[in-house]
């Protein structure tokens, strides 16, 4: 009878140190994962501000392109 609850003791000390491993593990993976998702939407963030710039540097070449066209411009010819 004595051995029965010096063992449920022993196992509920276990049980709860366990228990406080489980939270902080969980609590390092969200940690983790907060952490990953900080730094993709940053790095979204600076690939979106190039290809913003990308677009706008292709369209002021279009235009560009467009008015020489227009005032009497003509594209080399390359052929050999």
């Amino acid at each position: 009878m004595f051995e029965n609850q010096l063992m449920g003791r022993v196992s509920s000390m276990t049980e709860k140190e366990h228990g406080l491993k489980d939270e902080r593990q969980k609590e390092m993976v969200r940690a983790v994962k907060e952490g990953i998702k900080e730094w993709l939407s940053e790095q979204m963030s600076a690939f979106g501000w190039w290809s913003f710039k990308g677009l706008g540097a292709l369209a002021l070449g279009v235009i560009v392109y467009l008015w020489l066209s227009t005032h009497g411009w003509k594209a080399p010819n390359v052929t050999p």
